[in-house]
Protein backbone atom coordinates (compact mmCIF):
# COMPACT_ATOMS: atom_id res chain seq x y z
CA UNK A 1 0.00 0.00 0.00
CA UNK A 2 1.29 3.45 -0.90
CA UNK A 3 0.27 6.95 0.07
CA UNK A 4 -0.53 9.74 -2.35
CA UNK A 5 -2.42 12.98 -2.52
CA UNK A 6 -3.84 14.51 0.66
CA UNK A 7 -3.12 11.39 2.71
CA UNK A 8 0.56 11.80 1.97
CA UNK A 9 0.55 15.42 3.13
CA UNK A 10 -1.60 15.55 6.21
CA UNK A 11 -4.19 12.82 6.76
CA UNK A 12 -1.89 10.08 8.04
CA UNK A 13 -0.07 12.13 10.73
CA UNK A 14 -3.37 13.77 11.73
CA UNK A 15 -4.89 10.32 12.19
CA UNK A 16 -1.93 9.25 14.32
CA UNK A 17 -2.16 12.34 16.54
CA UNK A 18 -5.94 12.00 16.91
CA UNK A 19 -5.55 8.33 17.79
CA UNK A 20 -2.95 9.29 20.38
CA UNK A 21 -5.22 11.99 21.89
CA UNK A 22 -8.23 9.64 21.99
CA UNK A 23 -6.25 6.88 23.65
CA UNK A 24 -4.88 9.23 26.31
CA UNK A 25 -8.34 10.71 26.97
CA UNK A 26 -9.86 7.26 27.36
CA UNK A 27 -6.97 6.17 29.56
CA UNK A 28 -7.57 9.14 31.87
CA UNK A 29 -11.24 8.12 32.23
CA UNK A 30 -10.71 4.37 32.57
CA UNK A 31 -7.04 3.65 33.32
CA UNK A 32 -5.42 0.46 32.07
CA UNK A 33 -1.78 -0.66 32.18
CA UNK A 34 0.29 1.97 30.40
CA UNK A 35 2.12 -0.56 28.21
CA UNK A 36 -0.99 -1.23 26.10
CA UNK A 37 -1.65 2.30 24.79
CA UNK A 38 2.10 2.85 24.43
CA UNK A 39 2.58 -0.32 22.36
CA UNK A 40 -0.52 0.39 20.23
CA UNK A 41 0.38 4.01 19.49
CA UNK A 42 4.06 3.17 18.89
CA UNK A 43 3.02 0.50 16.38
CA UNK A 44 0.55 2.90 14.73
CA UNK A 45 3.28 5.51 14.38
CA UNK A 46 5.61 3.01 12.73
CA UNK A 47 2.85 1.98 10.30
CA UNK A 48 2.20 5.61 9.31
CA UNK A 49 5.94 6.16 8.80
CA UNK A 50 6.14 3.03 6.63
CA UNK A 51 3.35 4.44 4.45
CA UNK A 52 5.46 7.49 3.73
CA UNK A 53 8.67 5.69 2.81
CA UNK A 54 7.88 4.88 -0.87
CA UNK A 55 7.25 8.55 -1.65
CA UNK A 56 9.63 10.20 0.74
CA UNK A 57 8.87 13.86 1.38
CA UNK A 58 5.73 14.24 3.46
CA UNK A 59 5.76 18.01 3.34
CA UNK A 60 5.19 20.61 6.04
CA UNK A 61 1.96 18.97 7.26
CA UNK A 62 3.79 15.79 8.16
CA UNK A 63 6.53 17.81 9.84
CA UNK A 64 4.19 19.85 12.08
CA UNK A 65 1.92 16.98 13.09
CA UNK A 66 4.90 14.70 13.44
CA UNK A 67 6.35 16.95 16.17
CA UNK A 68 3.11 16.69 18.14
CA UNK A 69 3.11 12.96 17.63
CA UNK A 70 6.72 12.71 18.79
CA UNK A 71 5.95 14.73 21.91
CA UNK A 72 3.07 12.40 22.75
CA UNK A 73 5.18 9.28 22.25
CA UNK A 74 7.92 10.71 24.46
CA UNK A 75 5.39 11.34 27.22
CA UNK A 76 4.22 7.75 26.91
CA UNK A 77 7.81 6.50 27.19
CA UNK A 78 8.23 8.45 30.43
CA UNK A 79 5.02 7.00 31.85
CA UNK A 80 5.89 3.52 30.63
CA UNK A 81 9.31 3.38 32.29
CA UNK A 82 7.91 4.98 35.43
CA UNK A 83 5.04 2.53 35.93
CA UNK A 84 5.48 -0.70 33.96
CA UNK A 85 7.53 -3.74 34.92
CA UNK A 86 11.18 -3.42 33.79
CA UNK A 87 11.04 -6.17 31.13
CA UNK A 88 7.80 -4.86 29.65
CA UNK A 89 9.15 -1.30 29.74
CA UNK A 90 12.30 -2.41 27.90
CA UNK A 91 10.40 -4.18 25.08
CA UNK A 92 7.59 -1.66 24.58
CA UNK A 93 9.95 1.28 25.17
CA UNK A 94 12.29 0.04 22.43
CA UNK A 95 9.35 -0.19 20.02
CA UNK A 96 8.10 3.29 20.88
CA UNK A 97 11.62 4.76 20.80
CA UNK A 98 12.06 3.32 17.31
CA UNK A 99 8.81 5.01 16.29
CA UNK A 100 10.12 8.35 17.56
CA UNK A 101 13.43 7.89 15.75
CA UNK A 102 11.67 6.93 12.50
CA UNK A 103 9.38 9.97 12.46
CA UNK A 104 12.05 12.01 10.67
CA UNK A 105 11.86 9.67 7.67
CA UNK A 106 8.46 11.14 6.79
CA UNK A 107 9.98 14.47 5.75
CA UNK A 108 13.20 13.18 4.21
CA UNK A 109 13.40 12.43 0.47
CA UNK A 110 13.95 8.86 -0.70
CA UNK A 111 16.20 6.96 -0.76
CA UNK A 112 17.35 7.06 2.88
CA UNK A 113 21.04 7.86 3.25
CA UNK A 114 23.55 7.30 6.03
CA UNK A 115 23.27 10.95 7.03
CA UNK A 116 19.50 10.50 7.34
CA UNK A 117 20.04 7.56 9.68
CA UNK A 118 22.42 9.64 11.77
CA UNK A 119 19.72 12.29 12.12
CA UNK A 120 17.25 9.57 13.18
CA UNK A 121 19.71 8.35 15.79
CA UNK A 122 19.61 11.83 17.35
CA UNK A 123 15.86 11.38 17.88
CA UNK A 124 16.58 7.95 19.30
CA UNK A 125 18.78 9.68 21.89
CA UNK A 126 15.86 11.94 22.77
CA UNK A 127 13.69 8.85 23.29
CA UNK A 128 16.46 7.40 25.50
CA UNK A 129 16.48 10.64 27.51
CA UNK A 130 12.72 10.24 28.04
CA UNK A 131 13.35 6.72 29.34
CA UNK A 132 15.99 8.09 31.73
CA UNK A 133 13.47 10.68 32.96
CA UNK A 134 10.93 7.92 33.54
CA UNK A 135 13.53 5.88 35.44
CA UNK A 136 14.30 8.89 37.63
CA UNK A 137 10.61 9.40 38.42
CA UNK A 138 10.31 5.68 39.19
CA UNK A 139 13.19 5.97 41.64
CA UNK A 140 11.56 9.01 43.24
CA UNK A 141 8.28 7.12 43.61
CA UNK A 142 10.11 4.23 45.24
CA UNK A 143 11.89 6.62 47.58
CA UNK A 144 8.58 8.21 48.59
CA UNK A 145 7.09 4.79 49.29
CA UNK A 146 10.11 3.83 51.40
CA UNK A 147 9.90 7.13 53.27
CA UNK A 148 6.20 6.60 53.94
CA UNK A 149 6.83 3.09 55.21
CA UNK A 150 9.70 4.32 57.37
CA UNK A 151 7.52 7.08 58.79
CA UNK A 152 4.81 4.54 59.56
CA UNK A 153 7.38 2.28 61.21
CA UNK A 154 8.73 5.16 63.28
CA UNK A 155 5.20 6.05 64.33
CA UNK A 156 4.63 2.47 65.44
CA UNK A 157 7.89 2.49 67.39
CA UNK A 158 6.97 5.82 68.96
CA UNK A 159 3.67 4.40 70.16
CA UNK A 160 5.44 1.29 71.48
CA UNK A 161 7.94 3.51 73.28
CA UNK A 162 5.15 5.51 74.89
CA UNK A 163 3.36 2.36 75.97
CA UNK A 164 6.57 1.09 77.55
CA UNK A 165 7.71 4.35 79.11
CA UNK A 166 4.43 5.60 80.52
CA UNK A 167 1.75 2.91 80.54
CA UNK A 168 4.15 0.20 81.76
CA UNK A 169 5.26 2.58 84.52
CA UNK A 170 1.68 2.83 85.79
CA UNK A 171 1.05 -0.89 85.36
CA UNK A 172 4.12 -1.61 87.47
CA UNK A 173 2.72 0.67 90.17
CA UNK A 174 -0.60 -1.19 90.01
CA UNK A 175 1.13 -4.54 90.45
CA UNK A 176 3.17 -3.19 93.35
CA UNK A 177 0.03 -1.92 95.09
CA UNK A 178 -1.86 -5.13 94.34
CA UNK A 179 0.85 -7.14 96.07
CA UNK A 180 0.70 -4.81 99.05
CA UNK A 181 -3.11 -5.06 99.21
CA UNK A 182 -2.89 -8.84 99.12
CA UNK A 183 -0.50 -8.88 102.08
CA UNK A 184 -2.56 -6.38 104.11
CA UNK A 185 -6.03 -7.68 103.28
CA UNK A 186 -6.25 -9.80 106.42
CA UNK A 187 -4.26 -7.81 108.96
CA UNK A 188 -5.00 -4.22 107.94
CA UNK A 189 -8.07 -3.85 105.68
CA UNK A 190 -7.90 -0.03 105.75
CA UNK A 191 -4.43 -0.01 104.17
CA UNK A 192 -5.61 -2.60 101.68
CA UNK A 193 -8.43 -0.26 100.63
CA UNK A 194 -5.91 2.57 100.31
CA UNK A 195 -3.82 0.37 98.02
CA UNK A 196 -6.87 -0.43 95.93
CA UNK A 197 -7.60 3.28 95.62
CA UNK A 198 -4.06 3.85 94.38
CA UNK A 199 -4.48 1.02 91.90
CA UNK A 200 -7.56 2.74 90.53
CA UNK A 201 -5.74 6.06 90.18
CA UNK A 202 -2.76 4.38 88.52
CA UNK A 203 -5.13 2.73 86.04
CA UNK A 204 -6.67 6.10 85.24
CA UNK A 205 -3.22 7.60 84.69
CA UNK A 206 -2.31 4.68 82.42
CA UNK A 207 -5.38 5.34 80.29
CA UNK A 208 -4.59 9.07 80.25
CA UNK A 209 -1.01 8.30 79.16
CA UNK A 210 -2.31 6.10 76.35
CA UNK A 211 -4.69 8.82 75.17
CA UNK A 212 -1.89 11.40 75.35
CA UNK A 213 0.43 9.14 73.34
CA UNK A 214 -2.10 8.65 70.55
CA UNK A 215 -2.87 12.38 70.50
CA UNK A 216 0.83 13.22 70.29
CA UNK A 217 1.28 10.89 67.33
CA UNK A 218 -1.60 12.64 65.54
CA UNK A 219 0.08 15.97 66.29
CA UNK A 220 3.31 14.89 64.51
CA UNK A 221 5.05 13.77 67.70
CA UNK A 222 4.93 16.99 69.71
CA UNK A 223 6.69 16.65 73.10
CA UNK A 224 4.36 15.35 75.80
CA UNK A 225 6.39 15.86 78.95
CA UNK A 226 9.19 18.07 80.18
CA UNK A 227 11.41 18.76 83.15
CA UNK A 228 8.63 20.58 84.98
CA UNK A 229 6.64 17.32 85.06
CA UNK A 230 9.33 15.51 87.05
CA UNK A 231 8.08 16.82 90.39
CA UNK A 232 4.59 15.41 89.82
CA UNK A 233 6.14 12.14 88.66
CA UNK A 234 8.19 12.00 91.86
CA UNK A 235 5.11 12.71 93.98
CA UNK A 236 3.14 9.90 92.33
CA UNK A 237 6.04 7.49 92.59
CA UNK A 238 6.71 8.32 96.24
CA UNK A 239 3.06 7.76 97.12
CA UNK A 240 3.22 4.21 95.77
CA UNK A 241 6.75 3.27 96.74
CA UNK A 242 8.97 1.53 97.43
CA UNK A 243 11.03 4.64 98.15
CA UNK A 244 10.59 8.41 98.18
CA UNK A 245 11.96 10.31 95.21
CA UNK A 246 13.83 13.60 95.53
CA UNK A 247 14.10 15.70 92.38
CA UNK A 248 16.43 18.60 91.76
CA UNK A 249 16.36 20.45 88.45
CA UNK A 250 18.93 23.22 88.05
CA UNK A 251 17.54 26.49 86.75
CA UNK A 252 20.14 26.51 83.95
CA UNK A 253 18.92 23.09 82.77
CA UNK A 254 15.43 24.39 82.05
CA UNK A 255 16.68 26.17 78.91
CA UNK A 256 17.09 22.91 77.02
CA UNK A 257 14.86 22.23 74.03
CA UNK A 258 11.53 20.47 74.38
CA UNK A 259 12.51 17.18 72.76
CA UNK A 260 15.61 16.91 74.97
CA UNK A 261 13.52 17.64 78.07
CA UNK A 262 11.06 14.92 77.07
CA UNK A 263 13.89 12.44 76.54
CA UNK A 264 15.24 13.30 79.99
CA UNK A 265 11.76 12.69 81.43
CA UNK A 266 11.57 9.29 79.71
CA UNK A 267 14.95 8.33 81.14
CA UNK A 268 13.77 9.16 84.66
CA UNK A 269 10.52 7.21 84.13
CA UNK A 270 12.46 4.15 82.99
CA UNK A 271 14.87 4.42 85.91
CA UNK A 272 12.06 4.69 88.47
CA UNK A 273 10.16 1.81 86.89
CA UNK A 274 13.24 -0.38 87.15
CA UNK A 275 13.78 0.61 90.77
CA UNK A 276 10.25 -0.52 91.54
CA UNK A 277 10.68 -3.77 89.62
CA UNK A 278 14.21 -4.75 90.65
CA UNK A 279 14.96 -2.92 93.91
CA UNK A 280 11.97 -3.25 96.26
CA UNK A 281 14.29 -2.68 99.27
CA UNK A 282 15.41 0.77 98.07
CA UNK A 283 14.94 3.48 100.69
CA UNK A 284 15.57 6.61 98.61
CA UNK A 285 15.89 7.69 95.00
CA UNK A 286 17.57 10.90 93.89
CA UNK A 287 17.03 12.54 90.52
CA UNK A 288 19.42 15.32 89.58
CA UNK A 289 19.23 17.36 86.35
CA UNK A 290 22.20 19.63 85.74
CA UNK A 291 23.98 21.25 82.81
CA UNK A 292 27.09 19.29 81.91
CA UNK A 293 30.55 20.73 82.40
CA UNK A 294 30.74 22.25 78.91
CA UNK A 295 27.30 23.90 79.35
CA UNK A 296 26.29 22.49 75.94
CA UNK A 297 24.78 19.30 77.33
CA UNK A 298 22.33 18.12 79.93
CA UNK A 299 23.30 15.59 82.59
CA UNK A 300 20.59 13.35 84.05
CA UNK A 301 21.54 11.32 87.12
CA UNK A 302 19.31 8.85 88.97
CA UNK A 303 20.65 7.13 92.09
CA UNK A 304 18.97 4.64 94.39
CA UNK A 305 20.51 3.09 97.49
CA UNK A 306 19.63 -0.53 96.81
CA UNK A 307 22.19 -3.23 97.41
CA UNK A 308 20.53 -5.79 95.12
CA UNK A 309 22.43 -4.61 92.11
CA UNK A 310 19.62 -4.96 89.57
CA UNK A 311 17.78 -1.69 89.95
CA UNK A 312 18.20 -0.67 86.32
CA UNK A 313 17.82 -3.97 84.59
CA UNK A 314 21.43 -5.20 84.60
CA UNK A 315 23.43 -7.44 86.94
CA UNK A 316 25.75 -5.83 89.47
CA UNK A 317 28.84 -7.19 87.79
CA UNK A 318 28.07 -5.26 84.61
CA UNK A 319 27.86 -1.57 83.81
CA UNK A 320 26.50 -2.08 80.29
CA UNK A 321 22.93 -0.72 80.09
CA UNK A 322 22.19 -3.16 77.29
CA UNK A 323 22.84 -6.19 79.48
CA UNK A 324 20.07 -8.78 79.98
CA UNK A 325 17.21 -7.99 82.32
CA UNK A 326 15.14 -5.49 80.30
CA UNK A 327 15.04 -3.64 76.99
CA UNK A 328 13.97 -0.19 78.21
CA UNK A 329 17.44 1.04 79.15
CA UNK A 330 18.96 -0.53 76.03
CA UNK A 331 16.45 1.22 73.82
CA UNK A 332 16.98 4.54 75.59
CA UNK A 333 20.75 4.10 75.25
CA UNK A 334 20.31 3.71 71.48
CA UNK A 335 18.08 6.77 71.34
CA UNK A 336 20.50 8.85 73.40
CA UNK A 337 23.40 7.65 71.25
CA UNK A 338 21.54 8.65 68.09
CA UNK A 339 21.41 12.20 69.45
CA UNK A 340 25.14 12.20 70.13
CA UNK A 341 24.82 11.60 73.88
CA UNK A 342 25.77 8.79 76.25
CA UNK A 343 23.93 6.67 78.80
CA UNK A 344 25.55 4.40 81.39
CA UNK A 345 24.17 2.41 84.30
CA UNK A 346 25.85 0.37 87.01
CA UNK A 347 26.54 -0.15 90.72
CA UNK A 348 28.50 2.32 92.83
CA UNK A 349 30.91 1.74 95.70
CA UNK A 350 28.21 2.63 98.24
CA UNK A 351 25.96 -0.32 97.37
CA UNK A 352 23.72 1.91 95.28
CA UNK A 353 22.87 2.04 91.62
CA UNK A 354 23.55 4.99 89.35
CA UNK A 355 22.19 5.83 85.93
CA UNK A 356 23.82 8.75 84.13
CA UNK A 357 22.82 10.21 80.78
CA UNK A 358 24.48 13.13 79.02
CA UNK A 359 22.31 14.70 76.33
CA UNK A 360 23.14 17.47 73.83
CA UNK A 361 20.95 20.17 75.32
CA UNK A 362 20.02 22.37 72.38
CA UNK A 363 18.13 25.51 73.35
CA UNK A 364 14.48 26.11 74.02
CA UNK A 365 12.68 28.25 71.46
CA UNK A 366 11.56 31.55 73.00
Amino acid sequence: MTVSGPLQGAAAPVMAVLAFAAAIAWWRVRPWPVQWPTAALGALSLIVTALYLPHGDGGSYASAWGLLEAAGLLVLIVLLVRRARPLVAAVVGTLTGAAVAALLLRVLPSPVTTDDLMMCSFWALIAAAAAVAGRYLRAQDAARIRAARQAEREQQLALAADLHDFVAHEVTAMLFQAQAAKLLAGSDPSHALTALDRIEKAGQRALASLDRSVHALRQTGAPQYGLTDLHELARQYSAVGPAPVHVHVAAAAEACSGDVAELAYRIVVEALTNVRRHAPDATAVTVDIQPAADDAALRVTVINDTSLGTAHGAPTRRSDPTAPGGTGIARLAERVGARGGTLTAGPTERHSWRLTAVLPAGRAVT
